[in-house]
C-alpha cells in the first residue's frame, strides 16, 4: 500500500482503530450526558455511529 498525503495516512490511522473510537465517543457521550451537556452528548454519539459506519466499510 502507498501513502501519498499525511492526511490519507492519518485517515488510515484512525479508521484501523475504529472500535476503540467507537468506545472512547461513548465514554465521553456519557459523561457529558452526566453534566447534563445533552447536545454534546449526543454529537458524540452521533461522531461514534459515523466512525463505526466508516470503520465498517473500511474493514
Amino acid at each position: 500500500m502507498i501513502i501519498h498525503s499525511g492526511i490519507e495516512a492519518y485517515l488510515l490511522l484512525l479508521l484501523s482503530m475504529w472500535p476503540v473510537l467507537i468506545v472512547l465517543c461513548i465514554g465521553m457521550s456519557l459523561a457529558f450526558y452526566g453534566v447534563l451537556m445533552r447536545k454534546t452528548a449526543i454529537t458524540f454519539i452521533v461522531i461514534a455511529i459515523i466512525t463505526g459506519v466508516l470503520g465498517w466499510f473500511y474493514t
